[in-house]
C-alpha cells in the first residue's frame, strides 16, 4: 500500500471546501469576534418598511421562499429576537419563547 503524504490535498475534497485554508482560518476568526455567524432571519424593520423605526423582527418563515409577514415576530432588541429564534429553533413553541425572550 502506498503510503499518504501528510501534505497532499484530495482534489474533491478541496472542490468541496472541505480542507481548511489560511484564508478561511482567517475568515472564522474574525466571524467569531463579530460573535459568530449571523442571523438571517433577524433584521431591523426599517429594512422592510421605513416607518419601523428601532424594532427588530425575527422571521420564522418556514421556507426561503416568498417573504409572508405573517410569519415576523416584532421586538424592541437584536438581542430578544435573537434569544427568541434560538428559542424556537431548540423546539419550544413560539408563543412560549416570546414570553422567555422579554424577561431580559
Amino acid at each position: 500500500m502506498p503510503e499518504m503524504n501528510p501534505n497532499h490535498k484530495n482534489p474533491a475534497a478541496v472542490a468541496l471546501g472541505s480542507i481548511k485554508s489560511a484564508r478561511k482560518s482567517a475568515a472564522a476568526r474574525e466571524n467569531g469576534k463579530k460573535g459568530g455567524r449571523p442571523y438571517k432571519n433577524v433584521f431591523r424593520a426599517t429594512e422592510i418598511d421605513s416607518n419601523l423605526i428601532g424594532n427588530w423582527i425575527a422571521d420564522m418563515n418556514p421556507s426561503a421562499g416568498p417573504i409572508n409577514p405573517d410569519c415576523y415576530w416584532y421586538f424592541n432588541t437584536k438581542k430578544q429576537a435573537c434569544r427568541f429564534v434560538d428559542l424556537v429553533n431548540g423546539g419550544m413553541n413560539p408563543y412560549q419563547a416570546v414570553r422567555e425572550g422579554w424577561e431580559d
